[in-house]
C-alpha cells in the first residue's frame, strides 16, 4: 500500500489537531476538491488497517478524527516508508523535474526522471509538457538536445527565482525543515550533485543571515530567514555550477549605498571563509534579494531617499483611494501608512528586481476576504504605475491583510481580563490581522504583544494566560498555547471559543456567534425580510461590547439594497448640495438616515472637496457611520442632465449613489458588486438612459451574485 505526500500531510494535520475535522476544513486546508479528501481518507485508512491499526473515526456532524492511540504510533510508520513505497503527486513531480534538471550537472533524459518519480514514460512526457509550458511563464524554455538531454534555458537570476519557487512545492507550508528530506531523500537526488544541501549547510547559512540582522538594523521574519537560508544554498550550487548573474553598472551604484549591500558583502565574507566565493555581481545579487526580505518592523521615519519618498508618496494615494473606494474614513490613516511601508518596502524591490515570493496565505484571504482584496488590488495601480511592473496576486494578498486588519481594528478596545500573546512566523501584517480576530472573538482578553517565534523562545511567558501561534511551538511553562492559522474560518473560531471557555473560571467568555445562532433559531420558525438590519439591530439591542464579525449573511447583496423604492429618475437638480439631498430622500423616509447624516455628507464635500465623484458621471455621497447612520442601506439618483462638484469636467455626475454604512465591512460586498457594475461604461450608458426603475433593477440582478465580481 503506497501513501502520496498528500496522505502523508492529512495524516499530519490529525496529529497536530486535538479537535474534529470537517471534510470542508480539509479540502481548504490541502487545497483539493472534498470528493478528492473522502478518497484520500480512503486511501489512508487502508494504509492504517494494513498496519494493524485503527481508521480514521468519523463522529456524525462533528467531523474526522484520530483516536490518541492511533497517533502515537504514525510518526514512527512515516518515517519507516521506504522511497519506493512514497507516491509524488503531479505538483511534486514538476517540482522535482525542475530541481532536477537545474542541479544536475549530468545529461538528464526520459528513463532518468521515470527512476526518480517512479512512473510510465507516458506520464513522463505529460509532465514535461506541462513544465514547458508553465516555465513558459517565467521566459524560461525547457528544451531537449540529443546529448545533453533536457535543458532549461534563460535568464540566470529568473531561474534561481523558479528554482526557489519549485523547491518550496516539496515541502508542507508549515514545515519548512522538511525541504532538505523532501529534496534529498524523496526525490533520488544524489548528495555528490547537491553537495551544499544537507542540514549542517541549511543550519549554517540561518545563523550567518540571523548574524547579518546587525548590519541590516533590523530583524527579518521567520519564514523569511528559511528562504534566504534555501535562496543562498542555492545559489551557492549554480555558482559551483558555473552559472553567473550580472547586474548593470549603473544599478550596482544604487545598490551599494543601501544597507542591505553592506550585509550582503558581510555574508560573502563568511562565505568564503568557507571556501564558497561569490563574484562581485553574486554579492549585488544578494543585496537584491535582502532588499526584498520581510522584517518585522518599520524604518518609516530614518527611510528619506527620493527612491523612499516616492513610495510613501505612493503609500499615500493607495489609502486615499482604499478609503474612497471602500466608502470609509479612517481615523488613524499616519499609522497605517506606516504599517504599510513596512510591508511595501521589501514588496517594492521584490517586484523592482523580480523576486520571488511565497506566501501561502493567498488563497486564503481571497477567500475570506473577497471584497477587501479586490478594493487592494485596484489600489495597487500606483505602485504599478512607480515600478511599471505589474503587482502579483501573493503581493496583492500580503496587502489586503494590512487593510482588513485595518478596517477590523478602529475603534476597538477589548476588555482587559485574561492576557494573551501571538507568536507568528509570518511578520508583524499577519500578526495584527489576527490580533484582531481575536480581539473581536473573545471581548475578555487582553493581547499584549505580537512576537516572532524567535523571540518567544528568547523571553519568558509568565505574565500571560494564554498563547496562540500560527506555528507549533515548545513552550517551557504551564501556559496553554493554540495553535492556529493566521486566516481564521467559521470553524476554527467555534473551536478557539469552545477551548477558551473551558480555560476560564467563571465561564462568562462572550460568545460571538450568539447574535448568529439567534438569527438561525428565529428563520426555523419565521420569514426574515432583511438579516443584515435585524443582525445590526439585535447587535445594539444587546449592547455587544465588541463588534462582532458579520458572517456573509450579514453582509446584503446590491440588490439586497438597492431596490425599487430606493431608485429616484430626474432629469435635473439646480445643484450638486439638493442632488445629494434628494437623493438621500429614501433612506431618510425609512429612517436608515437621519437629517444629520444628509449635513453630514454635503459639510464634507465642502471641507475635502469632490472625493465623492469616484468615476466620470459617478458620485458616491457617504460620511461617517456616526454622523446619522441608523440601518445599511443605498439609494440612487439618476440624472438626465449631469450636476457639477466642481468647476471641472472630470466632477460631473449624472449617477449618485447614497451609501449608508454601519461599520467598514457590512457594505463592502453590495459596493463590491456595484463597482464591477459601474466598471463598465456600456452599464453607465444603460443607467443614465434607462426609462424605468425596473430596467435599474434588471442590471442591479444580474450583477448581484455570491460572488459579486464574477459577471
Amino acid at each position: 500500500m503506497t501513501l502520496d505526500k498528500r496522505s502523508v500531510h492529512i495524516l499530519n494535520l490529525f496529529l497536530d489537531r486535538d479537535d474534529f475535522y470537517t471534510v470542508q476544513e480539509l479540502s481548504k486546508k490541502v487545497g483539493i476538491s472534498r470528493r478528492t479528501v473522502y478518497y484520500d481518507l480512503k486511501k489512508i485508512n487502508a494504509w492504517l488497517r494494513e498496519h494493524q491499526l485503527e481508521k480514521i473515526q468519523q463522529q456524525k456532524g462533528t467531523g474526522f478524527y484520530l483516536k490518541k492511540s492511533v497517533k502515537s504510533e504514525i510518526p514512527k510508520l512515516i518515517n519507516e516508508l521506504d522511497e519506493w513505497q512514497y507516491f509524488h503527486t503531479k505538483d511534486e513531480r514538476l517540482a522535482l523535474l525542475t530541481v532536477k534538471i537545474m542541479t544536475d550537472s549530468q545529461p538528464l533524459f526520459v528513463k532518468d526522471f521515470m527512476s526518480m518519480t517512479r512512473v510510465s514514460r507516458g506520464t513522463v512526457f505529460s509532465d514535461l509538457n506541462l513544465l514547458k509550458k508553465e516555465l513558459g511563464e517565467w521566459s524560461l524554455t525547457l528544451i531537449y538536445q540529443h546529448t545533453d538531454g533536457y535543458i532549461i534555458e534563460g535568464k540566470e537570476s529568473t531561474k534561481r527565482s523558479a528554482l526557489v519557487h519549485y523547491a518550496t512545492k516539496l515541502i508542507s507550508k508549515d514545515k519548512w525543515n522538511d525541504i532538505l528530506l523532501n529534496i534529498n531523500q524523496i526525490s533520488s537526488i544524489e548528495s555528490k550533485n547537491l553537495r551544499y544541501f544537507n542540514q549542517h549547510h541549511l543550519n549554517q547559512m540561518k545563523t550567518v543571515i540571523l548574524n547579518a540582522e546587525t548590519f541590516l538594523g533590523n530583524e527579518l521574519t521567520d519564514e523569511t530567514l528559511h528562504f534566504l537560508a534555501i535562496q543562498l544554498l542555492i545559489l551557492q550550487q549554480r555558482i559551483e555550477q558555473g552559472n553567473r548573474v550580472s547586474v548593470e553598472e549603473s544599478e550596482k551604484e544604487v545598490l551599494r549605498e543601501t544597507k542591505e549591500f553592506e550585509a550582503a558583502y558581510w555574508i560573502s565574507g563568511q562565505l568564503k571563509a568557507e571556501g564558497v566565493n561569490l563574484p562581485e555581481d553574486e554579492i549585488y545579487f544578494l543585496t537584491m534579494n535582502l532588499l526584498g526580505s520581510r522584517v518585522n518592523h518599520s524604518d518609516y521615519n530614518e527611510a528619506k531617499t527620493e527612491e523612499m519618498m516616492e513610495l510613501k508618496k505612493v503609500i499615500t494615494k493607495m489609502v486615499t483611494d482604499f478609503q474612497k473606494y471602500a466608502c470609509v474614513m479612517l481615523r488613524q490613516r499616519n499609522e497605517l501608512e506606516e504599517t504599510l511601508f513596512t510591508h511595501l518596502k521589501p514588496a517594492y524591490y521584490r517586484i523592482k528586481y523580480d523576486v520571488e515570493i511565497h506566501n501561502n496565505l493567498t488563497e486564503s484571504v481571497q477567500e475570506e476576504y473577497p471584497e477587501v482584496y479586490k478594493l487592494t488590488a485596484k489600489v495597487t495601480s500606483h505602485l504599478e504605475a512607480l515600478l511599471n511592473k505589474s503587482v502579483g496576486v501573493q503581493e496583492i494578498a500580503y496587502m489586503t491583510i494590512h487593510f482588513g486588519g485595518w478596517l477590523k481594528r478602529e475603534g476597538k478596545r477589548p476588555k482587559p481580563r485574561k492576557r494573551a500573546l501571538i507568536v507568528c512566523e509570518n511578520g508583524v501584517g499577519t500578526s495584527n490581522i489576527l490580533r484582531v480576530q481575536l480581539e473581536e472573538l473573545i471581548s475578555s482578553i487582553d493581547i499584549v504583544d505580537n512576537v516572532s517565534v524567535r523571540q518567544f523562545h528568547q523571553q519568558s511567558c509568565s505574565d500571560v494566560d494564554v498563547i496562540f501561534s500560527t506555528a507549533p511551538i515548545q513552550s517551557s511553562s504551564s501556559v496553554p498555547v493554540f495553535v492556529i492559522n493566521p486566516i481564521l474560518n467559521e470553524k476554527e473560531k467555534e473551536y478557539i471559543l469552545r477551548q477558551f471557555n473551558l480555560l476560564s473560571t467563571n465561564h462568562d467568555v462572550e460568545d460571538a456567534n450568539s447574535i448568529s445562532e439567534l438569527i438561525n433559531l428565529v428563520k426555523k420558525h419565521a420569514t426574515i425580510s432583511d438579516e443584515a438590519a435585524l443582525f445590526h439591530d439585535l447587535t445594539k439591542y444587546f449592547n455587544l461590547d465588541s463588534k462582532e464579525e458579520l458572517k456573509e449573511f450579514g453582509k446584503p447583496m446590491l440588490k439586497d439594497l438597492l431596490t425599487v423604492d430606493m431608485i429616484q429618475m430626474k432629469d435635473s437638480v439646480s445643484n450638486w448640495e439638493k442632488a445629494i439631498e434628494i437623493a438621500a430622500e429614501p433612506l431618510l423616509k425609512e429612517n436608515r438616515i437621519s437629517s444629520e447624516y444628509v449635513n453630514a455628507m454635503i459639510s464634507d464635500v465642502k471641507n475635502l472637496g469632490p472625493y465623492i465623484v469616484i468615476a466620470p458621471r459617478i458620485a458616491i455621497p457617504h460620511s461617517r457611520p456616526e454622523n446619522g447612520v441608523n440601518q445599511v442601506g443605498l439609494s440612487m439618483l439618476r440624472l438626465k442632465n449631469s450636476v457639477s462638484f466642481s468647476e471641472q469636467e472630470k466632477h460631473k455626475a449624472n449617477l449618485l449613489f447614497v451609501l449608508a454604512a454601519v461599520d467598514n465591512e457590512t457594505h463592502l460586498k453590495a459596493l463590491s458588486q456595484l463597482t464591477n457594475m459601474l466598471s463598465e461604461e456600456s452599464n453607465v450608458d444603460y443607467l443614465i438612459n434607462a426609462s424605468s426603475k425596473d430596467e435599474v433593477i434588471d442590471l442591479v440582478d444580474k450583477y448581484s451574485n455570491e460572488e459579486g465580481e464574477n459577471q
